[in-house]
């Protein structure tokens, strides 16, 4: 079992050099309603889903700002 944060460490719109270290630390350390005991697979499955939507985001922002030149 693992311990998932229903609303992601990251936020999916952020990549973690742009959080604040103290940003991080009060996400991490996050109030109980935030948090589920999922197995290893399904937390697996659920922070990929997570990663690839943060890449999507990113490409859209990328495309965002190359449309503005």
């Amino acid at each position: 079992m693992e311990v998932d944060h229903l609303e992601p460490l990251v936020p999916l719109n952020k990549t973690l050099q742009e959080m604040s270290m103290d940003d991080l630390v009060d996400r991490l350390w996050c109030d109980v309603h935030n948090l589920l005991a999922k197995c290893n697979d399904c937390h697996k499955l659920k922070t990929a889903a997570e990663n690839k939507e943060r890449r999507r985001l990113k490409a859209l922002k990328c495309a965002n700002i190359a449309n503005r030149k």
